[in-house]
C-alpha cells in the first residue's frame, strides 16, 4: 500500500514513501540543504531550545484529584481563567492598572495601552519612495513603505543613522560619493557599521537601512540572513549598480555597501563564525534588525545573538505571526511564567496555579485572532494580498491558515477564543484578547533582550522598549522590540 509522508526538506508537502529516495537525488531543496550544510557557519539546531524552564513543576497546594477541580486544563473554566489573567496582567504591565473592570475593556483600550511611535513621515518627506524607485526596487506598496520608513526613523532616533533633511543629503552625498572612490578618504576608515537582517526575505528593510547609512558616510556592511533567497530582490538592486562608478542619490546610496546573503535557517546559523572570520568586523558596531520575523523565528534569532551579545550595539525587531510560536523555542518562558503566576499582578480573582506549555498554547492560538475580521477571516493588508511578488506575504497566509481552527471539535471547544470571549462577555472581542496575548509574548522577549543580550550592571546605559511603530490600520502586526546601548553611539556614528 502506498504511504504518504511529509517531505523532510519541505514540511508543508507530502510525498509517497516509496518515491522518497529517488526524489531526494533530484530535489532542489535537498540540494540546497546539502549546500548549506557545507558552509562554515552552519551548525544544526545551534539556536534551538529557547530560554527558561521547559517543564512546569507541580504547584504547591495542588491536590492529587486534579480531574475534580473546576479549572482542569482543557475545560472552558480553565480557558476563561487564563483569558482573565491575560487581560489583567496586560493592563497591569502596560497601563499600571490593577483595578480595571476587564469585561469592560475595549479592543481600543488594549491597543492604546502601548504607545504608537510612527516615525514614517519624516522619512517619506526625505524621499524614501523616490529612493526605492531610483534603484528600481519594488517596496511592496505604500503600506510596506510606511512600515519601513517608520523603522528607519527609529534607527535614526537610536543614533545609528545620521539625522539630516533632504537638502543636507544632496549636499553631503556629493562629498560621500567622491570619498567612496578615494581609498585615502577618512570616511573609508571609519569603524564598520554592520547591519544584520534576520529572516531577511526580500531584504527590503535592510536594503533601506544600509542605503541610508551609506548615504551618510558610514562604512556600511550588510548581511541578509534567510533560509531561502526569496527571489533575491535586494540582491538584484545591489548587483545592478555599475562597479567603480560613484552615484549621487538623495536618500539611498547602495554603491559602496559591502553586502552578503547568508542562505541558512535561523536555527542553524553560528553567528560568531560569520563575524569572527574577518578582521574588519573585529571592532565593528553591530545592529540587528528584522521586519515581521514569523513566530518562533524571532526566538531563534534572539538565541543566535547570545554568542555575539558583547558586540551588539542595538536591535530593532518587528514581530509577527505569534500563532506559530513554539514553547520549546520561546526565550521568555521564565518571564511569562512569572507574570502569569503573580509576580506583576497579584490578583486572586484571576490567579492561576501554574503556567506552562498548555497555557502558552492557548495564548499562541488566541493571538492569531488579532488579524481576524468580524467574519473570522484573516486580515491581510490589501497591498500584500494583491502583490504576487511577495514571498513574505505568502508565507504569512500559509501560516495563518495552518493555525486557524478549521475542525468542528475545535470550533465548538470551550477553549476556542470566540467561546471564551462570549462566555466572559468581554467587550474587547476576540481581536482585543488576541492582541493582549501577542503583547505578553513580546513582553517576555523584551525582558530577555534586556537581561541576556544587553547584559550591563548599570541599566541606565541600555534603552529597551516595546511599542507600536505604525497604526494598526497599516498592519495589525505593528509591534516592535527595541534595545540599544545609549552612551556615545550617536556621537561616534555621526
Amino acid at each position: 500500500m502506498l504511504t504518504l509522508i511529509f517531505h523532510s526538506n519541505f514540511p508543508n508537502s507530502m510525498i509517497f514513501e516509496d518515491n522518497l529516495k529517488k526524489h531526494v537525488l533530484i530535489c532542489p531543496r535537498a540540494k540546497e540543504r546539502k549546500r548549506q550544510e557545507k558552509e562554515p557557519y552552519f551548525l544544526e539546531n545551534v539556536n534551538c531550545g529557547g530560554h527558561g524552564r521547559l517543564v512546569v513543576a507541580n504547584p504547591k497546594g495542588l491536590v492529587s484529584s486534579l480531574s475534580t477541580l473546576r479549572f482542569e486544563p482543557g475545560t472552558s473554566a480553565w480557558a476563561q481563567r487564563i483569558a482573565c489573567r491575560v487581560l489583567r496582567v496586560h493592563q497591569s504591565i502596560f497601563k499600571n492598572d490593577n483595578t480595571c473592570d476587564i469585561s469592560a475593556l475595549t479592543c481600543q483600550d488594549i491597543h492604546d495601552a502601548i504607545e504608537v511611535k510612527d516615525l514614517s513621515q519624516p522619512e517619506i518627506d526625505a524621499g524614501i519612495e523616490k529612493g526605492f524607485l531610483s534603484h528600481h526596487v519594488k517596496s511592496g506598496g505604500i503600506q510596506h513603505t510606511t512600515q519601513i520608513a517608520s523603522l528607519i526613523g527609529h534607527l535614526r532616533q537610536m543614533g545609528f543613522l545620521k539625522r539630516q533633511d533632504a537638502k543636507q543629503m544632496v549636499a553631503e552625498n556629493s562629498l560621500v560619493a567622491t570619498n567612496t572612490c578615494d581609498s585615502s578618504s577618512p570616511l573609508t576608515k571609519k569603524t564598520p557599521l554592520v547591519i544584520l537582517e534576520m529572516g531577511a526575505g526580500r531584504g527590503m528593510f535592510g536594503l533601506a537601512a544600509a542605503g541610508v547609512a551609506n548615504a551618510s558616510g558610514a562604512n556600511t556592511h550588510f548581511f541578509m540572513l534567510d533560509r531561502a533567497g526569496a527571489r533575491s530582490k535586494a540582491d538584484k538592486a545591489f548587483r545592478n549598480i555599475p562597479k567603480n562608478i560613484c552615484t549621487d542619490k538623495p536618500y539611498l546610496k547602495l554603491d559602496g555597501v559591502d553586502w552578503c546573503r547568508l542562505c541558512c535557517d535561523v536555527s542553524n546559523v553560528n553567528l560568531p563564525v560569520v563575524l569572527h572570520n574577518d578582521e574588519k568586523y573585529e571592532d565593528a558596531k553591530i545592529i540587528v534588525i528584522a521586519k515581521h520575523l514569523c513566530g518562533a523565528g524571532t526566538d531563534l534569532a534572539l538565541k543566535a545573538l547570545e554568542p555575539i551579545r558583547h558586540k551588539i550595539s542595538g536591535c530593532l525587531i518587528a514581530t509577527c505571526c505569534h500563532g506559530v510560536c513554539d514553547w520549546k523555542h520561546y526565550v521568555g518562558r521564565d518571564i511569562l511564567r512569572g507574570i502569569m503566576e503573580g509576580e506583576e499582578c497579584d490578583d486572586e480573582a484571576s490567579s492561576i496555579l501554574s503556567f506552562g506549555p498548555l497555557e502558552f498554547d492557548l495564548l499562541r492560538r488566541w493571538s492569531a485572532a488579532t488579524v481576524a475580521t468580524r467574519e473570522g477571516t484573516s486580515k491581510i493588508n490589501s497591498d500584500e494580498t494583491k502583490s504576487s511578488s511577495s514571498d513574505h506575504t505568502m508565507e504569512h497566509e500559509i501560516k495563518f491558515s495552518e493555525n486557524d481552527s478549521n475542525n468542528d471539535a475545535e470550533k465548538t471547544s470551550g477553549t476556542n477564543i470566540s467561546a471564551v470571549v462570549e462566555g466572559l462577555d468581554l467587550s474587547c472581542t476576540i481581536q482585543g484578547l488576541g492582541r493582549a496575548c501577542q503583547r505578553l509574548i513580546d513582553f517576555g522577549r523584551s525582558k530577555y533582550i534586556h537581561q541576556h543580550i544587553f547584559q550591563v550592571k548599570d541599566e541606565e546605559t541600555v534603552v529597551s522598549n516595546l511599542n507600536y511603530y505604525v497604526n494598526s490600520e497599516i498592519t495589525p502586526q505593528n509591534a516592535f522590540l527595541q534595545a540599544y546601548r545609549k552612551p556615545t553611539l550617536a556621537g561616534e556614528l555621526n
